[in-house]
């Protein structure tokens, strides 16, 4: 419970890592159900780039299971995509959600993005929007249709930018494809 005294608290011991960004989390039965986009590790919080790693720097989609009744929990890759800026429909918050959609990073050390990855979190399949060369994206949002019925019957919106600062657009794409 919220104002509980600290001994109601359940700890779950799982893989050290760095979150930003979550998608969101749903209970199921007895247990949270949690999707992330996890890093091995951070510069965020400190001067020393020197050691930069890329992939570890870089966050990919997991999925936590924690189980409230026996205390256990699973962690599981979702795809060896490495994204950030994660989001969902905002309508499903705090209910089960099959769709994901985050920015996936450029394969080098800035943190650019180069592409938006919606994720079927039921069927673990992805689709993977590129943009074309010399464009980057950043953070989109989900925005349903009027009297929308499906959780993906909606938009994507988004600015991207020309790589050298001189040009955006308004991107809107049909979050169903």
């Amino acid at each position: 419970p919220r104002y509980a005294d600290g001994s109601e608290i359940i700890w779950f011991d799982v893989k050290l890592g760095h979150i930003q960004h979550i998608f969101s989390a749903y209970e199921e039965g007895d247990e949270i159900v949690y999707h992330v986009c996890r890093s091995e590790r951070t510069s965020l919080v400190t001067d020393s780039l020197d050691e930069l790693d890329i992939k570890a720097e870089q966050a990919r989609p997991y999925v936590y299971r924690l189980n409230l009744k026996t205390g256990e929990h699973t962690e599981k890759l979702v795809e060896d995509i490495p994204v950030e800026f994660s989001r969902i429909n905002d309508d499903y918050t705090g209910e089960k959600y099959q769709f994901g959609y985050a920015c996936r990073f450029r394969q080098q050390a800035k943190p650019e993005f180069d592409a938006l990855v919606k994720f079927d979190f039921d069927s673990e399949v992805s689709e993977i929007w590129e943009l074309e060369d010399g464009w980057e994206v950043g953070e989109f949002v989900f925005a349903p249709k009027h009297e929308s019925k499906d959780e993906d019957d909606g938009y994507c919106l988004g600015i991207i930018s020309k790589t050298n600062g001189l040009q955006s657009k308004l991107l809107i794409l049909d979050a169903k494809d």
